[in-house]
């Protein structure tokens, strides 16, 4: 739930009120503002999902139940990205 938060944070604060100015050149560097953000969050997300699995995974857990919250990590920062893709692309068809 945290990811989603944030990646929504980040898609209202970053790349919404950037897409609604029209101006392009301002558009463009509100989308590449918003992609740094995205990028940076996915890639913390990753390396705290590799070192959950790390320190988690040395124990020999019984089952899979321990892989589930980095799993849950990556979907919940990934989904939103879909949200901020269709926006992108009806701002694009907007041009």
């Amino acid at each position: 739930m945290v990811c989603v938060a944030v990646q929504y944070l980040g898609y209202d604060r970053l790349l919404l009120r950037g897409l609604r100015n029209p101006e392009p050149r301002e558009r463009r560097r509100a989308l590449g503002r918003w992609l740094g953000f995205a990028v940076a969050c996915e890639g913390l997300t990753i390396g705290a999902a590799i070192a959950y699995a790390v320190v988690f995974g040395r124990g020999h857990p019984s089952g899979m139940a321990w892989a589930l919250p980095p799993i849950a990590a990556l979907v919940g920062i990934s989904l939103p990205l879909q949200l901020a893709a269709s926006r992108i692309a009806r701002s694009a068809l907007r041009e």
